[in-house]
């Protein structure tokens, strides 16, 4: 099923359910009757192929889009197009090259994503050596205590842990030419090394995950730009952020902080950010300290703010919270963990990365995602 050679899942799963098969079998094992079901589905199928016109873009339970020449029997009709032609044309049309554009965008970032999770790796990797820093305060402090011992041109010496309840023996490494005092003073060298690492590791850590974060947030949002506006939105900001060099040519359109989409409910309204720009603006200028701001918890999706006209309930905020999990990397999965709180809850961190908030009290509703009804990509 996985690798039949020109047909897409879609098709794939009308075969399937037109021949009552469900994709596991092998063809080995199939009877004789079904085999023939099967030769009459897929001759049906080429019926169906040469005697279709036009194009249908299909969309099923799961918000799922589909594009082929008849009606599928999981899904129904979006929109009908008398040609090929015309449905090219539209997508062309409405995108004006967006396609070409957000994959050079989506290359750059991912390198630059790969390239920073190398740099994370290699500071946890030097962080894991500091775990030998006590050790190297104990060796010092055992071989202070032992410093009348005249020991020299000695690899290692064992001698009791006096700091230890056990008392047990520990086999200390030496540099042969120096002397007790020496050799502990080498290991205060070391643990001192270390403990700077470490402080300066955990800073450089946090920066680093800060960083991997809003890089996977960039290029969660190309995901969302559906224009050439919204798309050079994201281009600026990459600008700002030095990921892409900065650009002499002017923008021959002013950028506006108003391409987020806005949604009416029957209980107020909601704002979506497609971007870290309008994520930036919705959250920290646009909103209100009463609105309610939603986002996925540790997982790259849009900032949501709710404006409501009624007093919040357990059946609104779930609601919005499934809105939230569309609107995040987590789309096309289950049970995703949705963060909300109000406005006022919500502060950023001084030189901190568009889009990055903290807050201090909030509450997380697990949800399954939905695609509002009134919203259409």
């Amino acid at each position: 099923r996985a690798i039949f050679n020109g047909f897409g899942k879609p098709l794939l799963d009308e075969v399937l359910w037109t021949s009552t098969l469900n994709g596991d079998e092998f063809i080995t094992d199939l009877s004789p009757d079904q085999i023939d079901t099967l030769a009459k589905s897929l001759y049906n199928l080429k019926a169906k192929l040469q005697d279709s016109h036009g194009l249908l873009t299909l969309i099923n339970e799961n918000n799922k889009k589909a594009h082929a020449t008849f009606t599928l029997h999981n899904y129904k009709v979006l929109k009908e197009y008398s040609t090929i032609s015309e449905a090219l044309e539209e997508s062309i049309h409405n995108t004006k090259s967006i396609h070409t554009a957000d994959k050079e965008l989506e290359k750059i970032l991912t390198a630059a994503i790969k390239k920073e999770e190398i740099r994370h790796q290699k500071i946890k990797d030097e962080l894991d050596d500091t775990n030998k820093m006590d050790t190297y305060k104990l060796y010092g402090d055992i071989l202070m205590i032992n410093a009348h011992l005249q020991v020299q041109y000695e690899p290692s010496i064992q001698l009791p842990n006096l700091l230890s309840e056990d008392g047990e023996l520990l086999t200390i490494p030496l540099k042969p030419n120096l002397t007790i005092v020496e050799n502990a003073q080498w290991y205060y060298k070391l643990y001192t090394k270390l403990k700077n690492r470490m402080v300066s590791g955990e800073y450089q850590l946090n920066a680093s995950t800060t960083k991997l974060e809003y890089l996977k947030s960039i290029l969660y949002s190309i995901s969302l730009a559906s224009t050439r506006e919204s798309l050079e939105e994201i281009r600026k900001e990459c600008m700002d952020a030095g990921i892409i060099k900065k650009s002499k040519k002017p923008l021959s359109y002013k950028l506006g902080k108003s391409n987020y989409i806005h949604l009416t409910i029957d209980e107020g309204e909601i704002f979506i950010g497609r971007n870290n720009q309008q994520n930036e603006y919705l959250t920290h200028r646009f909103a209100k300290p009463t609105d309610i701001w939603f986002h996925t918890q540790d997982i790259q999706g849009s900032h949501l703010i709710l404006r409501l006209n009624v007093e919040p309930d357990d059946m609104i905020l779930s609601k919005v919270a499934q809105y939230a999990a569309y609107f995040s990397k987590a789309r096309e999965t289950s049970k995703v963990p949705v963060d909300y709180t109000y406005i006022k809850n919500i502060k950023k961190p001084p030189g901190s990365p568009l889009g990055f908030v903290i807050f201090n009290t909030h509450q997380t509703m697990i949800v399954e995602p939905k695609k509002p009804d009134n919203y259409t990509e």
